[in-house]
């Protein structure tokens, strides 16, 4: 069993990672209008900062990434929004760093829509400030 509690864990990362993502393009000018969360959003997504994903293989992702399959709101979380039960876990894990890269962007991607309410409150607040 993990010695941590991922669902906390990647919940925290990925809120702060959105947190700092959304503070730099807004800091910037590049998103400017209330109207831009839904951008902004998006492009977490295929970003390095947030999901991981831009790169080829990413190999940045979490410590306990391998102890996923322990916990048991990840694993329904992936089950249901992304299809990925057990049997693909085990496919993946059994890819060594690549399959490692995969999940940990997978997860990231499926607790980006978790967090999504308290970044977009964020940069709501964000846009106030600068406007």
């Amino acid at each position: 069993m993990p010695n941590v509690n991922l669902y906390n864990e990647y919940y925290t990362e990925v809120l702060e990672d959105g947190k700092a993502f959304i503070e730099s393009f807004v800091n910037d000018g590049t998103y400017i209008n209330s109207t831009d969360f839904d951008e902004i959003y998006d492009d977490m997504f295929t970003s390095d900062e947030v999901c991981r994903n831009a790169s080829q293989c990413n190999t940045d992702w979490n410590d306990h990434i391998d102890e996923v399959i322990f916990d048991k709101e990840i694993m329904d979380g992936l089950k249901y929004d992304f299809d990925f039960g057990a049997y693909g876990m085990a496919k993946v894990m059994g890819k060594g760093d690549r399959g490692r890269s995969y999940l940990d962007c997978s997860v990231r991607c499926w607790m980006l829509g978790n967090v999504s309410p308290e970044l977009e409150d964020y940069f709501n607040k964000l846009i106030k400030e600068h406007n």
